[in-house]
């Protein structure tokens, strides 16, 4: 049986698998303390399961070869360069592994879930922050640092606000949690709900969103052509108010290679947690 554990910077999601079977799950609060009080919670997690691994996906760039975290600017505390696997092998006695969130949702969504069988398709994470990954020609893009597929990073306003990574105009500062949250003066599972009843400020919040991702879209269509693009996290639940301007934006700015189908996550909240357990240095 192996593990999975998915932080994110409100929650913690885990699974444990058996063969391709989740068989336990659940999820607790991030701890808001700093990156100790995240670790100890990871290896909490885990030390109350009999597995032979666990992998585990955080949102940060990371350094797959040190087994470190360069860094994660939706997480409590000081990340850079930290020290993830060795310490928590050394803690729990099994082997870990360690991978990007959004790596890891595309990783669950192309060999479990919405993506299974396709060669070419793109996967956005929609969370507290914005992340992803492309599968290509049948394998998850990794890139010389194991940096590519920051899809949440992608600039799609040129004037817009400096995100968490110190660029302008990140994808994340439109279409993430925290971004809804600021433009819609309230939380974000509160604008999605305003927005199904009616509401025409929270509505605009998410066609903007949906305007952002439409964009970002089309460039990964235009330079990928994509069999599909499919989109998860916890936002998931909100692609069909965002879909009009998602598409408007494809239709818009994709005349060369025509549009891809946008479907939802098919493996729900715990897909991240999924694709940590099914992670392999090398795949």
């Amino acid at each position: 049986m192996r593990m999975g554990v998915d932080v994110g910077g409100t929650t913690i999601k885990w699974v444990v698998l058996d063969g391709e079977s989740v068989i336990r799950s659940g999820r607790r609060p991030t701890p808001g303390d700093d990156e100790a009080a995240v670790l100890e919670a990871i290896a909490g997690l885990a030390a109350t399961e009999r597995v032979k691994s666990v992998g585990v996906a955080l949102p940060a760039v990371i350094d797959a070869r040190a087994g470190a975290t360069l860094v994660a600017p939706n997480l409590p505390g000081q990340w850079h360069g930290l020290a993830v696997v060795e310490p928590l092998e050394d803690a729990l006695g099994v082997p870990v592994v360690m991978c990007n969130d959004g790596r890891a949702l595309t990783n669950a969504e192309w060999v479990l879930g919405a993506a299974r069988g396709r060669r070419d398709a793109i996967v956005l994470a929609l969370g507290t922050g914005v992340g992803g990954g492309i599968v290509s020609d049948g394998r998850i893009i990794r890139g010389p640092r194991g940096r590519a597929g920051e899809l949440g990073h992608i600039p799609v306003e040129p004037t817009g606000e400096r995100c968490g990574c110190g660029a302008i105009g990140c994808l994340e500062t439109v279409a993430g949690a925290r971004a809804l949250a600021r433009a819609g003066g309230r939380g974000p599972e509160l604008i999605v709900d305003a927005a199904r009843h009616g509401d025409a400020a929270a509505s605009g919040v998410l066609a903007r969103a949906g305007t952002a991702i439409g964009r970002a879209f089309a460039a990964l269509a235009v330079s990928l052509n994509p069999e599909l693009f499919v989109v998860g996290g916890g936002l998931a639940p909100a692609l069909d108010l965002m879909r009009p301007a998602i598409e408007a934006q494809l239709q818009e700015r994709t005349s060369l290679t025509g549009t891809s189908p946008i479907v939802p996550s098919a493996l729900g909240l715990h897909a991240g947690a999924i694709g940590a357990a099914l992670w392999k240095e090398e795949q």
